[in-house]
């Protein structure tokens, strides 16, 4: 195999479009695992270094300033730590081509890569999540196996004993998500749940290093849910981190930033009338008016960035395609969008007029799209990954990648993409999309994670909304369904 012969970067190519089909049972001497109660089994290397360091971060944390000055024993740890990470990407080397998945890094390219994403920004942790099915595993256990990244290019990994529940938790915990009428006693039940097996393993770890910012690569069903709706007990994940989510880290740019507004255009398209199933998106103009500065009017006003706005007859392909070529920074689009699992042929976002549509090849075909940092879809489930059904247990597990929203950020397209995972409310779309773009701009530093946070914070705590505006605006519904994918910073 690629890896075992040390040919790391060829492996990321291949294993980038690769999965793993299960990651075999090892000696379980020699991995961290958690038990269904929730108890934490350390690794031989992991107490070493515990025994010594308050965790596992404080240790990357030191081992990343000593640079080539550093204690032995530091040094020492370290050694061991990589070569029980390592025996895990031997397994994910012998496996991984059997299951045809875009997305799931090499474990090896994730401990190097990650390492400079967590640069970017203090107080980040990277996780890769894999879900292995009980029918995939010796013992007929499922497992989750959350496989981190931080500081110093220090990764670990915790496999985490799933009960038989896992898969049908994940849709219960998205239906409720997607009815703003569901109980929220219940939702945040369901959260926790979740919580339990997707957080906690790294709670300690988190809460004793500061740790802010969580970007996620989630497997199978999870990509279903936005982990920022995950609850404790006593809050949202989101009060307390920044959530986003990468599909591969070859994908991510590291280098490129927004500039200030005034150096940053913006073209943003939309539609309000309805056609067919699809309804009339009665608040899409006041969202674009808030948004967009008309540089093209002889009275530029209003608006956070400069650019131009085309709504109905004006959205076309041929227009979209013109604004792609006039080095625009920002692309926003506010109109309905629908993918099938099925065939991308069936999978579009609605332009203007009638039924017109673009197709997701001709997503694929669109010239510009590498000039883009930001493409923002304000429309209906453009970052569905599948379209699982009623009762959420036949066959979807969020593996159909090609999306809508990863058309247009892959092979070094647009750095970033912020789009939804169900239909979402109009209004609350709108006022969401005002905070979000507004924090952006009137913090240049703040990254797109940290706007969209506070953003849903605003939402969450109803400072968004008026009296009978949105009923029970704290309702994830709301303000949980946007997902940041790609460069978060």
């Amino acid at each position: 195999m690629l890896i075992n012969q040390g040919r790391f970067v060829e492996a990321e190519r291949v294993l980038d479009l690769l999965a793993i089909q299960e990651l075999s049972n090892y000696d379980p001497a020699n991995r961290a695992t958690i038990d269904p109660l929730g108890k934490i089994q350390f690794t031989p290397a992991e107490q070493a270094i515990l025994d010594k360091h308050n965790s596992i971060i404080e240790f990357a944390q030191k081992l990343a300033t000593c640079n080539n000055n550093c204690d032995p024993d530091l040094q020492q740890k370290y050694d061991k730590l990589a070569q029980e990470f390592q025996a895990v990407v031997a397994q994910v080397a012998e496996q991984a081509r059997q299951r045809e998945e875009r997305g799931i890094q090499d474990p090896e390219e994730l401990r190097t890569g990650a390492a400079e994403v967590v640069k970017q920004q203090p107080g980040t942790i990277v996780i890769q999540t894999i879900v292995q099915r009980p029918e995939e595993t010796t013992d007929k256990r499922g497992r989750l196996w959350l496989l981190w990244v931080t500081a110093g290019e220090v990764a670990n990994f915790r496999e985490v004993i799933l009960p038989s529940d896992f898969r049908q938790t994940v849709f219960e915990f998205r239906r409720a998500l997607t009815q703003p009428d569901a109980d929220p006693a219940t939702l945040k039940a369901l959260g926790r749940k979740l919580y339990g097996w997707l957080i906690k393993p790294l709670e300690t770890e988190l809460k004793a290093n500061d740790i802010r910012h969580l970007i996620f690569r989630l497997d199978r069903e999870l990509r279903y849910i936005p982990v920022a709706a995950l609850h404790d007990g006593e809050s949202y994940l989101v009060e307390k981190y920044s959530v986003a989510n990468f599909v591969t880290l070859g994908d991510l740019d590291l280098t490129d930033r927004l500039d200030v507004p005034d150096r940053t255009r913006i073209a943003a398209f939309g539609r309000t009338t309805g056609h067919g199933q699809f309804k009339p998106l009665d608040y899409v103009a006041d969202e674009v008016d808030a948004i967009v500065r008309e540089t093209d009017r002889s009275d530029p006003q209003g608006g956070f960035y400069p650019g131009s706005s085309y709504l109905n007859d004006g959205f076309t392909r041929d227009r979209l395609q013109t604004s792609l070529l006039n080095q625009n920074r920002i692309l926003h689009l506010a109109t309905h969008g629908s993918f099938s699992p099925i065939t991308a042929a069936n999978s579009f976002l609605l332009l203007g007029r009638g039924n017109d549509q673009l197709p997701l090849p001709q997503v694929e075909t669109l010239r510009g799209l590498g000039s883009l940092h930001l493409v923002v879809l304000s429309a209906c489930e453009t970052a569905l990954t599948g379209d699982p059904d009623e009762t959420g247990l036949r066959g979807a597990d969020g593996r159909e990648i090609n999306s809508l929203a990863y058309s247009f950020t892959r092979a070094k397209r647009a750095k970033a993409i912020l789009a939804s995972l169900w239909n979402v409310n109009d209004r609350s779309t709108s006022l969401l999309m005002r905070e979000f773009y507004r924090r952006l701009a009137d913090d240049p530093k703040l990254t797109k994670a940290e706007a969209l946070r506070r953003a849903q914070l605003a939402f969450l705590q109803g400072k968004l909304t008026r009296s009978g505006e949105v009923a029970n605006s704290a309702h994830p519904f709301y303000w949980s369904p946007f997902v940041l994918t790609g460069n978060s910073w």
